[in-house]
């Protein structure tokens, strides 16, 4: 993570100290996706049974939620976890989402960046009002 963070800095920097109109046009946005991989086998760990938009059916696979930055129609990713759908462990993708962006605030911080300034784009449906107050905190 930590290379990946330090190359979004070098592209992130020259940009943040210019005016507003030129970061508009540099796009800069922080996309969150929640996918579905598709995985077949039986050894492979934290594989089910999903919906696939894709395949219009339900398929075996891995359920994802990466980050990634878009700047200057450059995609930088910076943070991808699998989410399982068993286990003891299992936490919701707000949760998730979440621990991900708290990681990712912190080593942008060490390279000088507060990454509270980038908008976030994610789907509609992944967006609840009580996941909004917890991003705005």
């Amino acid at each position: 993570m930590r290379f990946m963070v330090k190359q979004a800095g070098e592209h992130l920097k020259p940009v943040l100290h210019k005016s507003p109109a030129t970061q508009s046009r540099a796009g800069m946005t922080l996309s969150i996706d929640n996918s579905v991989m598709d995985r077949f086998g039986k050894l492979l760990r934290c594989t089910w049974n999903w919906y696939s938009g894709r395949y219009h059916k339900v398929i075996r696979g891995q359920d994802l939620l990466g980050v990634v930055l878009t700047i200057n129609q450059i995609a930088l990713p910076l943070h991808l976890l699998f989410c399982p759908k068993q286990g003891r462990y299992n936490t919701n993708k707000a949760d998730l989402l979440i621990f991900m962006l708290s990681r990712l605030k912190a080593e942008f911080i060490r390279e000088g960046i507060d990454l509270t300034k980038l908008p976030l784009t994610m789907d509609s449906w992944f967006v609840s009002q009580p996941l909004r107050e917890r991003l705005l905190h």
